[in-house]
């Protein structure tokens, strides 16, 4: 949120590069209804305090309904302490898209499309999906997660033009999800 020339509290520099906030809002049902929405400083990441208000977002959720649950959750929150506070829920499920920070995309892409069910949707465009699980340890706990990757690779164009060298979308890229559940 841009606020520039402003002297409000709170305001500060953003990723964006503008001076603003850094909101951050919890929406309930395919209608958009808003649970809870917060101006956070421009300078706060997002995971900074951010499972005390996930938790408070759940709590409210489960005011108005008892069915199961399903939390999408940005790149950003793909912090450890934020899926454990997930997996200890009852009936949440999540999916969280991955950042994959230091590790190898090349070396995963090729994973997907030589592990993975690789599907041709046109012909130049090959999609590939794997799913691997990855147990990790937080305060003397095992959690167990299940990882959903996306690879697309594309040696045409939409309209058939041909690639002089295969574009592919890594894990990681705009076209991955990471679905995190217990």
């Amino acid at each position: 949120m841009d606020n520039s020339q402003t002297k409000k509290e709170g305001v500060s520099r953003t990723y964006s590069g503008t001076d603003g906030y850094a909101p951050i809002a919890a929406y309930l049902g395919r209608e958009g209804w808003c649970l809870e929405l917060e101006l956070r400083e421009g300078k706060q990441h997002s995971q900074c305090e951010f499972t005390p208000y996930l938790e408070h977002v759940l709590k409210k959720a489960r005011t108005l309904t008892w069915d199961k649950l399903l939390v999408r959750q940005d790149s950003a929150l793909d912090a450890l302490e934020t899926r454990v506070t997930l997996a200890e829920h009852e009936k949440v499920s999540h999916i969280i898209k991955w950042k994959p920070r230091k590790e190898d995309q090349a070396e995963w892409a090729s994973q997907i499309f030589g592990k993975g069910t690789v599907t041709s949707p046109r012909p130049g465009k090959r999609v590939g999906i794997l799913r691997v699980h990855i147990r990790q340890e937080y305060q003397g706990k095992t959690y167990r997660f299940q990882r959903v990757m996306r690879a697309v690779e594309r040696t045409t164009d939409k309209r058939g033009q041909l690639l002089l060298k295969p574009a592919r979308w890594r894990p990681g890229g705009p076209r991955s999800i990471c679905r995190m559940k217990r």
